[in-house]
């Protein structure tokens, strides 16, 4: 049986989008919990996400890399369909779409957290079908010396049966749920 897209991401977005805060905010702790297993260095810049539509909160995640001294930055989704990374300077502003953003020097991160609508066991995300994350994810593959690594954060009732991925998805290495962290891919890009 294959899984319908449409309607997954139909049922899935309804779902979070009246997730009680307060599971929000355990789903953000117990992930945010992972981030003492991730080696970073000076070098690294750790891209988050302002979250959007009941999407696992991220502020802890931050609060966590600033005590560590690593450089943080947010996606800015352009309305032409393209993303780019500022740094996280304290400030935010909004981007095309409204979403909030960092107002900081462009920067290319090697560390992504990624939200996602669904995700499979092997690293498929479906994410809001525009593609966004894919695009930046694969042109930052291309222009970076360093391996980027990928982090999806979800709730585990996001989970769904495997994905077909299409040839333009870009697949996580890991999905950190409230209930596990779960290694999909053997190594970086």
């Amino acid at each position: 049986m294959t899984l319908d897209k449409y309607q997954a991401r139909r049922k899935i977005l309804a779902k979070r989008r009246v997730t009680p805060v307060e599971e929000q905010q355990a789903a953000a702790l117990a992930v945010a919990q992972n981030i003492l297993s991730i080696h970073t260095t000076a070098d690294d810049v750790v891209a988050l996400y302002s979250p959007i539509q009941g999407e696992v909160p991220t502020e802890h995640i931050l609060n966590a890399l600033q005590a560590k001294g690593i450089k943080v930055a947010y996606p800015y989704a352009m309305i032409n369909g393209s993303m780019r990374f500022k740094l996280f300077n304290g400030a935010f502003a909004s981007d095309d779409l409204g979403i909030p953003v960092a107002t900081g020097d462009e920067v290319q991160p090697n560390i992504i957290f990624t939200p996602l609508v669904a995700f499979d066991r092997a690293g498929n995300r479906l994410g809001y079908g525009k593609g966004y994350y894919d695009k930046a994810l694969e042109q930052l593959a291309l222009a970076s010396s360093r391996p980027i690594r990928t982090i999806g954060l979800a709730y585990s009732w996001q989970e769904v049966p495997p994905l077909t991925p299409a040839l333009h998805d870009v697949p996580l290495d890991q999905i950190w749920t409230e209930n596990e962290v779960i290694t999909c891919q053997p190594k970086s890009r």
